[in-house]
C-alpha cells in the first residue's frame, strides 16, 4: 500500500484523525527541488518511484487479518496509548 492508501484507510475507520493524515502525494520534480535544499530529503531521492510489491497472503492467513484491518488495529493500539497529540480513540471514531 502506498502512504496515501494508508491514510485513506485509515481516514475510513477513523474521521477525526483525516486532518493530521496526508491527502495527497508531491510530484517527483518538486520532491527533487526539495532535496536540494533539504537533507533529509536528499537522503531519500533514491526511493523515488521505488514501490516493492510483497506477497502477504500467507501471513495473512496464518494471523487470519487483512492488511488493511492490521493498519486499522494499529491505528487503534497508536490512539489506545494517547500517541497522537490531543485525540483518544473515541474523538477520532
Amino acid at each position: 500500500m502506498s502512504i496515501l492508501e494508508i491514510a485513506e484507510t485509515v481516514a475510513q475507520a477513523y474521521p477525526g484523525l483525516r486532518s493530521k493524515l496526508p491527502l495527497r502525494g508531491a510530484p517527483d520534480w518538486l520532491v527533487r527541488i526539495m532535496g536540494l535544499f533539504d537533507g533529509d530529503i536528499r537522503a531519500n531521492l533514491n526511493e523515488l518511484g521505488y514501490r516493492p510489491r510483497f506477497d502477504t497472503s500467507r501471513a495473512e492467513a496464518l494471523m487470519d487479518i487483512s492488511g488493511p484491518q492490521s493498519l486499522v488495529d494499529m491505528t487503534a493500539g497508536i490512539l489506545e496509548r494517547g500517541l497522537v497529540e490531543g485525540m483518544t480513540a473515541k474523538a477520532a471514531a
